[in-house]
């Protein structure tokens, strides 16, 4: 008798690649197995899943907006209405399939999945990718037979520590089926040393902690092109200034993950350097989309802060493709007369909630804006975590720098719901006497924070 087996995964690519790859490793061991996808058709999951030629069953689930507003209230109640219906439609979808085991690997969707198979009798496990859990996996943790943790940082958080077995992160097999030689001519490696750093989520901390390395290692910060000292190529000299010793040793230079201008990149490769451009991904995105919307001829309003090197990043690539560029961190911040076409793209830190107010204000002026809602999902997903925690607390206290952007946001969404807020850089600002009466006091950072000083904290609250 052939396996069945039903997947409930949604929401990003951090959770339905995992549940990809789990559907190739069930195939691979078991090629009869009937694999079956659950989530929902608007998502990302969709379009995945069905390339991979997997069965899709849609179930629509809705996250619940927290602040609140006449908007939120109308998509809270019809993300109430998704959710007193996700019941019925998940058992319709179990006496279709009849599945004889399901996953979960994360997002809203698969809550209403796993939990109306482990209610009827069907086997049932769940997968989490992060150390710190998703809300869905820590409530159906004790409902399922076994839970799959990535990491052993997450086995406590999950609260089934009896039943999780610690598996690694599920990797597609087409990840190490790549040709390195085809892949070092894409990048134009040539014979140098290539190194690879990627992360997601909190692993943008670890990421942190090499390129400091690094910088120990004589890797320098300049604040322009123009502060990189180094004639070889320009004057043919068979001497260097700086971090080069010799014309043949070409100085790369790293892009941040805010993002440069085109006025950068063209002076980098103006002057013959090697470039490494670890922008990050929503960044680019952003700033490809800022670019598009200039080229249609739209003036571009840029929802952020101005001044913020991503925003003047968007605001340069806007204006490079001939666009008329105005930011704004709020909606009366939006200038007056502007006409049709009027395209919109947000700083990719900003909270879901500003970039509605803005947009809903440019409706309200009679305006059709053109939207693209460059908000980092893994930003929100950890804005939305931090406010389940503050909303649950008596005090609450963010660690990051005051000066990004990151972390800022995260004070401002944990202030929402839980007035007692504390937004530090170290214990140093911590006042005994502001948590003398509190019961739980929730703590979360800005992805960058260092461990040591979230570990810090964690021990002088304890301590209390």
């Amino acid at each position: 008798m052939a396996l069945c087996v039903l997947i409930a995964a949604g929401g990003t690519a951090g959770h339905i690649n995992p549940a990809l790859a789990i559907a190739g490793a069930l195939k691979q061991a078991r090629p009869d197995a009937d694999i079956h996808f659950a989530g929902r058709r608007e998502g990302m999951e969709y379009g995945l899943v069905t390339k991979a030629g997997y069965p899709f069953h849609h179930i629509e689930v809705n996250g619940i907006q927290r602040k609140l507003s006449l908007k939120n209230i109308a998509r809270n109640a019809e993300a109430l209405y998704h959710l007193a219906l996700a019941g019925p439609r998940a058992k319709a979808i179990l006496r279709q399939v009849k599945p004889d085991l399901v996953i979960g690997c994360g997002g809203y969707v698969s809550g209403p999945v796993v939990r109306a198979a482990a209610k009827m009798g069907i086997k049932t496990a769940i997968h989490e990718q992060n150390a710190f859990p998703g809300v869905t996996n820590k409530l159906l943790a004790k409902d399922v037979d076994v839970v799959f943790a990535a990491v052993e940082a997450a086995v406590q958080k999950l609260g089934a520590p009896e039943k999780t077995l610690v598996v690694g992160n599920p990797v597609r097999p087409e990840v190490f089926a790549q040709d390195r030689a085809a892949a070092r001519r894409a990048i134009g490696a040539g014979d140098r040393t290539v190194i690879l750093s990627f992360g997601g989520s909190l692993g943008a901390r670890r990421i942190n902690q090499v390129v400091a390395d690094l910088a120990a290692r004589g890797a320098e910060a300049v604040g322009s092109v123009e502060d990189i000292c180094w004639e070889g190529a320009a004057a043919g000299d068979a001497s260097a200034e700086g971090s080069a010793s010799a014309a043949g040793d070409v100085p790369a230079v790293v892009i941040r993950s805010h993002g440069v201008t085109p006025q950068v990149l063209a002076a980098v490769e103006d002057r013959g350097f090697s470039v490494v451009d670890a922008t990050c991904p929503h960044v680019s995105r952003a700033q490809h989309a800022a670019a598009e919307l200039a080229a249609e001829g739209c003036r571009v309003i840029v929802v952020g802060e101005a001044g913020h090197p991503e925003v003047e990043g968007l605001t340069a690539w806007a204006e490079e493709a001939g666009g008329k560029v105005d930011v704004v961190a709020a909606p009366e911040e939006i200038p007056e007369g502007l006409y049709d076409p009027v395209g919109v793209v947000a700083q990719t830190t900003q909270r879901r909630e500003n970039l509605e107010a803005v947009v809903a204000a440019l409706r309200e002026a009679g305006l059709e804006p053109i939207v693209k809602n460059t908000i980092c999902s893994a930003t929100r997903q950890r804005q939305e975590a931090a406010a389940d925690l503050a909303s649950a607390v008596d005090a609450m206290v963010v660690i990051g720098g005051r000066n990004s952007s990151n972390t800022t946001r995260l004070a401002e969404v944990c202030a929402l719901t839980c007035p007692r807020t504390f937004h530090i850089e170290s214990t140093d600002e911590l006042d005994p006497e502001a948590f003398a009466d509190c019961r739980r006091v929730g703590v979360t950072a800005g992805a960058s924070t260092p461990e040591n000083q979230i570990a810090a904290v964690e021990a002088f609250l304890r301590a209390l």
